[in-house]
């Protein structure tokens, strides 16, 4: 398949303005969400899905919502609440400073604003902006390989089976609405945009400051154009994102990284790119051990992740996407890899959205049809197995 030729800036203003994609867009979102939807009520069916190893979850207390704040959802509305603080967590105690605090401040906020509990405005937030992610995500793809692939990336993306924490209480949504929208305001050479929606990405998930990688290729590029000074807004914003968050945590622990701090000792993560995680591949595959008893399924998410993201990484390349996405997708790959104890999870995957540009481009007829299908009943299953067990870490 032959790139589509890059659109002018007319063309790429009429494009946005251009009601039908949209529409189209937005009801295979819309179709997407009955999905997910469907497997919480199924959870909602039986034992209340908000108790948990996690923070109390706020009202109301109907099952159906319970179920879509589970896990790190009770973690960010905990925050929402009451900001950093010590959240005691075995074994190692706090865990609150695991994560960026974007999401929170805005549930906080919107709640405040708004008198509504932060369940039902993270719950409004994260489903609204998963809905504009399927959308930058289509123009992203759009003015690269024509309208037919970016129909199939914008799908793919809905109907990914990570895609069931667009409507969780998560902070994904914001991230890849974010994050693609830097990635769009970069091709089209809005340094200022795309280094505040930058650092929006950074600030809400550390795996966004591989942003500030694709932001400085495209500086580079610019300032061999002649284009000046000004593209360096991009990757300065951007950082600044990370740096904001980096330093509100210092002050307020004392350690500089505290995060990652957290990570390895409440959480117990450690390096994926050592010979354990190697070994653990090889005794997955020699003897499985499927279960939904607690983390009886984390290994077979994440090996199958991991065969995703290795064929995903090879079709970035293949494909030859353009360099910021490139960038930023192998980048994404590569930081969720270095976790041990999530790796290249359906969730990290679909923050590492290039991937679904990729596969969209790489497929087509009957292909994508099973490809599509194959991710919609992954969609269902992943949905199902989060709300109803602790069998895998989403």
């Amino acid at each position: 398949m032959v790139k589509a030729p890059p659109r002018t800036e007319p063309e790429a203003q009429a494009l946005v303005l251009d009601a039908p994609w949209k529409g189209r867009v937005l009801r295979t979102y819309g179709l997407s969400r009955l999905i997910v939807l469907a497997a919480a009520f199924v959870a909602a069916a039986g034992t209340d899905p908000g108790r948990g190893p996690w923070p109390r979850l706020p009202g109301p207390h109907l099952a159906v919502l319970r179920a879509l704040a589970r896990w790190d959802g009770a973690w960010y509305l905990d925050m929402a609440q009451h900001g950093y603080h010590q959240v005691p967590v075995w074994p190692h105690g706090s865990a609150s400073f695991a994560f960026f605090p974007l999401f929170s401040w805005v549930v906080g906020a919107g709640s405040w604003a708004t008198h509504l509990s932060p369940l039902i405005v993270a719950l409004a937030l994260t489903t609204v902006l998963g809905g504009v992610a399927a959308l930058v995500i289509w123009l992203l793809t759009a003015q690269v390989f024509g309208d037919q692939v970016a129909h199939r990336a914008a799908a793919l993306f809905c109907f990914f089976p990570g895609a069931f924490v667009l409507s969780m209480a998560y902070t994904e949504s914001l991230t890849i609405a974010a994050a693609a929208g830097a990635l769009l305001a970069l091709s089209r050479r809005r340094w200022v945009l795309a280094g505040v929606l930058g650092a929006a990405a950074a600030m809400s998930r550390p795996t966004a400051g591989v942003l500030v990688l694709a932001a400085a290729w495209c500086t580079i590029q610019a300032w061999r154009r002649g284009e000046g000074l000004r593209p360096l807004w991009a990757p300065a914003l951007t950082a600044a994102g990370t740096l904001i968050v980096v330093g509100y945590q210092w002050a307020l622990s004392g350690h500089a990284l505290e995060w990652l701090y957290i990570e390895t000792t409440s959480w117990r993560d450690q390096s994926g790119f050592t010979f354990k995680t190697v070994q653990r591949l090889f005794n997955f595959v020699r003897s499985p051990t499927l279960s939904f008893g607690t983390g009886g399924l984390n290994d077979l998410v994440w090996a199958g992740g991991l065969a995703v993201a290795l064929l995903g990484g090879w079709l970035i390349i293949r494909r030859r996407l353009p360099a910021a996405l490139t960038i930023y997708g192998l980048g994404a790959l590569v930081f969720a890899a270095n976790s041990f104890n999530v790796g290249d999870r359906p969730r990290p995957l679909l923050v590492a959205f290039p991937l679904i540009i990729a596969i969209a481009a790489s497929v087509q007829g009957w292909k994508w049809r099973v490809v599509l299908i194959a991710s919609a009943i992954g969609l269902a299953a992943m949905s199902l197995v989060t709300f109803l067990t602790l069998s895998a870490v989403p």
